[in-house]
């Protein structure tokens, strides 16, 4: 989804509708909590809907041989902290300002920039 949504109105737009649902689920009565899991997912997304429009139309090909298997594409998620409250995500990174905040989305564009599409 995040891939589409990169395509269809760019990756800023796409990044910041995949953190405020994490946000909503975080605050929200019934939601599953804030999951860099599903940011790391989202930021994947994005980078393969980059990766393809910056191919287009002769490297499509190249990119889409880096399709076969899953972990080619989307970065291993061992160790980021996911299901945390409201309360426990303003306590571990205060909120998307702040710089423990994007030092966690630098950790996970580092693990996305070593996958093999990417890397290679």
């Amino acid at each position: 989804l995040s891939a589409a949504l990169a395509a269809a109105g760019g990756g800023d737009a796409s990044f910041g509708m995949g953190e405020v649902k994490e946000l909503a689920d975080a605050g929200g009565p019934g939601g599953t909590g804030f999951s860099f899991d599903d940011i790391a997912i989202d930021r994947a997304g994005i980078r393969l809907a980059e990766a393809a429009a910056a191919s287009a139309p002769d490297g499509l090909g190249q990119v889409a041989e880096g399709l076969g298997a899953e972990n080619w594409f989307t970065p291993p998620i061992e160790g980021l902290a996911s299901f945390m409250s409201q309360a426990e995500f303003e306590r571990r990174f205060g909120d998307v300002d702040s710089a423990v905040y994007r030092d966690q989305l630098a950790v996970i564009d580092a693990r996305i920039d070593a996958l093999p599409l990417y890397a290679r």
